[in-house]
Parts: structure tokens; sequence; C-alpha cells
């Protein structure tokens, strides 16, 4: 239902400047998508990163059609990330049969009620996707999986009985669209 992604240890890679309908229609189109990792591994001589972000001057759009999903990490701790992130899945898969791994695509931030101060951030969409090693490079590949997109169903259960927010299930057609 919530995912703390500001927990350095979680087995979550958090992607940034990109835009969830075209990661979804790269996906969708059998394509895979590649880590790229912007930021800078734990380098004691420098402790600043200058990252550029959506909106930001130097900032080129293509990026959000290109088949690399950017996330702030430096590229060894990326690869230890994904490393055990695909070996979870992979027990997990062989153990019980029931694939682990989505990308989330959208969050929405909400707190527990109106005097609390800590804001958590729940999926809205999970694509079941696959972490594939690629060999020639030693890097992870995503890439779809067939089976159905799925909405957080306890979240959506939360929000109905909490909130009285009812949301709209998911009816994917070609014309389908992670936004609105």
């Amino acid at each position: 239902m919530h995912v703390n992604r500001s927990n350095a240890r979680a087995n979550v890679v958090n992607i940034v400047n990109e835009q969830s309908e075209d990661v979804y229609s790269i996906l969708a189109g059998r394509k895979t998508m590649r880590f790229l990792a912007i930021g800078r591994d734990r380098d004691d001589s420098n402790d600043s990163v200058q990252l550029a972000d959506a909106g930001s001057v130097g900032f080129d759009r293509e990026r959000y059609t290109d088949a690399q999903l950017e996330t702030r990490m430096g590229p060894d701790a990326l690869q230890k990330r994904l490393l055990k992130i695909a070996h979870e899945a992979q027990t997990a898969e062989e153990e019980s049969g029931v694939n682990i791994l989505y990308l989330a695509l959208g969050f929405l931030k909400w707190f527990e009620d109106k005097s609390s101060a800590v804001a958590r951030e729940a999926p809205l969409i999970l694509l079941p996707v696959e972490l594939v090693r690629n060999h020639r490079t030693s890097t992870y590949d995503l890439r779809i999986r067939d089976e159905d997109v799925l909405t957080n169903l306890p979240f959506q259960q939360r929000l109905k009985d909490d909130f009285g927010i009812e949301l709209p299930e998911i009816e994917i057609t070609e014309e389908w669209k992670t936004t609105t």
C-alpha cells in the first residue's frame, strides 16, 4: 500500500526525469529499457552532485523517449541494488510461483490524518516487469511481462473506506494512456 521511497535500504529504484506515458509506450512495444545512473557513488573527495532535472537549463526533453530509466544513484550502488532486487524476485518466483516485481507508474502522496506530518506515497498503477541480465554489458534490462497491469488494490480499498474516493478500474485498450 505504501512505499518508503526515501529509505536508502529499500528494495526500490527511484526513477527520475521520466514520464509514465512514455515509459509504458516503450515497454508495451516490447522494447527493453536500461537503467542509467546519473548520480555518483560515494566519493570522499567531493560530496556535491549536480543533476539536471526536468525543467532545468540543459535538460533535453528527448530523454523522456529514450530507452533509459534515469536514477540519481551512482553506477555501483545501482548495480548492487538491481542485483539484490533481481535475486529476490527470482527467489520468490521459484519458491511461490508468483511475480513480485513491478514498475510503479504514478504515486499518490497522502497523510494518515489531518494532524500527521509524515507523508505516505502509494503507487497507483503496477506494471509487471522482469529484470534480465544483459551478459554483454553486465547490467540489467527491464522488460514487461505478459501479465495484467494492476492497481494498488489495498490502497484503492483504503481510499474508498477512509476517504470515500473510488478509483476507476483500469481497462487497457489500444488507446489507453497512463495519464488523463
